[in-house]
């Protein structure tokens, strides 16, 4: 329930934009990272009626996650990177995905299974 009611308050942000200068915004797009982030990927899911006269460009979420403090801690984002049988948390998600568009090189197989990749394209 935490990325919709955070998500519903990026639309809170746009309204006051518009109150201030009434059609100001007529397209929105969201980037942030971490809990923000998860907010911003929310909005990719709503309906097209949820967004009103409003067009969605774009969304981008991001983790600020190391991957070095990652491999440290074997409790938290660090546990999938140790155990394949532990589902990847969503920061950790986030930093491969990151990593995977800011080096060409790279490819969502280099770093995910097959399932991981498949639910990062289905998502």
């Amino acid at each position: 329930m935490v990325n919709p009611s955070n998500t519903l308050q990026i639309f809170s942000l746009v309204d006051a934009v518009r109150n201030i200068n009434p059609g100001a915004v007529t397209q929105v797009g969201c980037m942030d990272w971490s809990l923000g982030g998860d907010a911003a990927v929310t909005m990719a899911e709503l309906e097209a009626g949820d967004f009103g006269d409003l067009k969605l460009i774009g969304v981008l979420g991001m983790s600020p996650g190391v991957a070095k403090f990652g491999l440290m801690d074997p409790t938290g984002v660090g546990t999938a990177l140790k155990d394949s049988s532990v589902p990847a948390d969503h920061h950790l998600v986030m930093l491969l995905c990151g990593h995977t568009a800011a080096n060409s090189h790279l490819k969502l197989s280099d770093v995910f299974t097959p399932l991981g990749e498949e639910i990062v394209l289905t998502v």
